[in-house]
């Protein structure tokens, strides 16, 4: 995908978030609140499967926040978010690019409901 697709997309993806929203965003400011969305995602999924994963007593993890969990549900099975498989490990398969390539579309679909 060459960089004036990935723009255009983008720059469709901010004409959705303004036709909802009440305040004007450039396309550099829904590019970026994606990142810290997708950031934060990343970080409570991270910190959720650590929690899950301890032994002993005390209260459950809580539960990610709706948006955080959409987020999650979304991009769970790629790259993103389960680290690159590669020869070496094993990991590397088509499925795995396929579900890469379709993460880009998945952020569109996330912002034009």
């Amino acid at each position: 995908m060459t960089n004036a697709k990935k723009n255009k997309v983008w720059e469709e993806i901010a004409a959705c978030v303004n036709a909802v929203g009440v305040t004007h965003r450039t396309t550099q400011e829904v590019k970026d609140k994606w990142k810290n969305l997708h950031c934060t995602a990343k970080k409570g999924f991270s910190g959720f499967k650590k929690e899950h994963k301890k032994t002993g007593g005390g209260p459950a993890p809580s539960n990610p926040s709706g948006a955080t969990m959409k987020i999650i549900e979304m991009f769970s099975e790629t790259p993103s978010f389960t680290g690159l498989q590669g020869f070496e490990t094993g990991g590397f398969t088509d499925g795995n690019l396929a579900r890469a390539l379709k993460s880009k579309l998945a952020i569109k679909r996330y912002f034009c409901l």
